[in-house]
């Protein structure tokens, strides 16, 4: 009798077992610290906060909305509850700003928070420097940085372009809003504006004063306590602001002695009055 004998192959796969590596970070809190930290968050937002809406409030106003803002956040890190971070920046708002402006300074707020802490993370990221140094350094730069935005906003309001009419002919000249100007003829009383002594040249001819006459206004300025200026009416003027247009009948334009702004960036310092908007 024949036995059959059979081989059986058998693949054994060896599972090596897998390391799973956990690693903990140990954090220590100190919750003075914090809110120390956070009111002084708190006061740095909220100042530029004012600033941008123009406020001018006190700085122990602004320190009790920093430290409601503060007590928020303390809230926060010690419930987890997110909306508590939230509800802190519009009872801040709301403690340092007017009812007509909690929800605009909120959102302001808001807004400037994102600013200030990217600021704050370039800065961190650039210079080692506590957190606190860099938190006042991003005040410094964005109060900065406001500042000239400001300026430079001022600066585009008070500019106008002006087209000025006389005995037909016109030309056209960039103007500065001077609310300092108060010229006025002593006669007629009537506003005065300044023109360029070469921007008069050019639009008058020479020898205009004898062909046409003109007035005298006095006037003072820095270096010169009494001195004359004299003017002529022209047919109309026509000015052109970030605000609107208007147009004037028979202005009345002082000629300057000498250059009205030092770079030529404009030939005609508008009296306030003239512009009727």
């Amino acid at each position: 009798m024949t036995k059959e004998h059979r081989s059986v192959e058998y693949t054994v796969v060896i599972r090596q077992p897998q390391e799973v590596f956990f690693s903990f970070v140990y954090f220590e809190v100190y919750i003075d610290q914090f809110f120390a930290e956070q009111l002084l968050y708190g006061f740095l937002l909220l100042y530029l906060t004012a600033r941008a809406l123009g406020e001018k409030r006190p700085a122990p106003g602004i320190l009790a909305a920093g430290a409601i803002f503060a007590a928020c956040q303390c809230a926060y890190l010690l419930t987890g509850r997110r909306g508590l971070s939230a509800a802190g920046m519009f009872l801040g708002a709301a403690a340092a700003f007017g009812r007509g402006k909690r929800i605009r300074g909120a959102f302001l707020l808001f807004l400037i928070t994102f600013c200030f802490g990217g600021t704050l993370q370039a800065v961190l990221a650039l210079f080692s420097v506590p957190v606190c140094a860099g938190a006042l350094a991003a005040f410094f730069l964005l109060s900065f940085s406001w500042r000239r935005y400001e300026r430079c906003r001022r600066q585009k309001e008070q500019e106008a372009d002006v087209s000025l009419f006389w005995k037909g002919r016109n030309i056209a000249l960039r103007a500065l809003v001077d609310t300092g100007n108060r010229l006025r003829e002593p006669i007629t009383q009537k506003p005065v504006s300044i023109l360029d002594a070469e921007s008069a040249r050019k639009f008058l001819g020479d020898g205009w004063e004898r062909e046409n006459g003109f007035f005298l206004v006095p006037y003072h300025s820095i270096g010169r306590e009494h001195g004359w200026m004299r003017a002529v009416i022209l047919d109309k003027m026509q000015i052109s602001t970030p605000s609107g247009k208007s147009e004037i009948e028979k202005p009345l334009l002082a000629v300057s002695n000498e250059r009205v702004s030092l770079k030529d960036t404009y030939q005609v310092i508008l009296n306030p009055e003239h512009i009727k908007i």
